[in-house]
C-alpha cells in the first residue's frame, strides 16, 4: 500500500470511530418507569431494592384493601403498623433513605408494585402503593391494565367513601379523590386505551393520608 493511501486510511477510520463515540455519548437517557424512577436496562439499585414477593393483580388488589381497611386512624400511620398488616418488612429506599418501601414484580412480568411510607412531620406521614407497567408511552399510557379504575371507585363508594375528580397535570383530568371520616386517598390513573377516555383506566397510585386541618375535615 502507497504511503499516501495508508495514511489516508487510518484517517477515515479514526473519524468513523470518533463519530461512533460522539454517537454514544450524546444518546438520549432510557425511558423510565412510571412512577419508579427505573430505567428500562436495569438499575442495579432498584435491583437490590426488589426484595418483595411477586403478586398477581388480584394479589396486589388483595394488598392494597387491607391497608386501606387496616389504617383507619392518624395514630396506625405507622411504619410498624404497615407492616403488620401487610406481613412484609419495609427498608431504605436506595436513592431516598428517608422513604421506607418494599418493592416485587407484578406476575406477568410487565408491571411492578411499591408501598411505601415517609414522615415528613410528626403529624404528617404519608402512604403509597404503585401499580407501574414496566414500559409506557409519551403520555404515560400503557395497553396493559394493573386494576380497572371502575372497579376500584365501585368498591370505595360501596364503602362509604364520598367521591371528588381533581385535575392532573395540565388540566388532565387524572386523579380522584376519596374521602370518609377524616380519611383521605388520592388515586392516580393511566389509560390502557384511548387517553382520555373514561373506559380503559387504570389504577396505577393509591395515597393514603388523613385530614390536618379543619377545613380538610370539614371536606374529609
Amino acid at each position: 500500500m502507497q504511503p499516501t493511501r495508508h495514511w489516508m486510511l487510518v484517517a477515515l477510520l479514526a473519524c468513523a470511530a470518533a463519530t461512533a463515540c460522539a454517537q454514544e455519548r450524546q444518546a438520549p437517557a432510557p425511558t423510565t418507569v412510571a412512577g419508579s424512577g427505573v430505567d428500562k436496562k436495569g438499575d442495579p439499585a432498584m435491583k437490590d431494592a426488589i426484595k418483595g414477593p411477586t403478586l398477581t393483580v388480584d394479589e396486589f388488589k388483595a394488598l392494597v384493601f387491607k391497608v386501606i381497611d387496616g389504617i383507619d386512624s392518624r395514630e396506625k400511620l405507622t411504619q410498624d403498623e404497615l407492616e403488620r398488616i401487610i406481613g412484609l418488612k419495609l427498608s431504605p429506599n436506595p436513592r431516598e433513605p428517608d422513604i421506607r418501601s418494599i418493592t416485587g414484580n407484578g406476575a406477568d412480568g410487565w408491571w411492578r408494585w411499591n408501598v411505601n411510607i415517609v414522615t415528613y412531620a410528626p403529624d404528617d406521614t404519608r402512604l403509597e402503593m404503585l401499580a407501574s407497567p414496566n414500559q409506557v408511552d409519551g403520555l404515560g399510557n400503557s395497553p396493559n391494565c394493573t386494576y380497572d379504575f371502575q372497579e376500584f371507585n365501585d368498591r370505595l363508594k360501596r364503602q362509604g367513601f364520598r367521591a371528588v375528580r381533581e385535575s392532573g397535570v395540565h388540566g388532565h383530568l387524572q386523579e380522584w379523590r376519596y374521602t370518609r371520616n377524616g380519611k383521605i386517598l388520592r388515586i392516580g390513573y393511566y389509560h390502557s386505551g384511548a387517553p382520555e377516555a373514561d373506559a380503559g383506566r387504570c389504577i396505577q397510585t393509591v395515597r393514603l393520608t388523613f385530614a390536618m386541618t379543619d377545613q380538610e375535615l370539614r371536606h374529609a
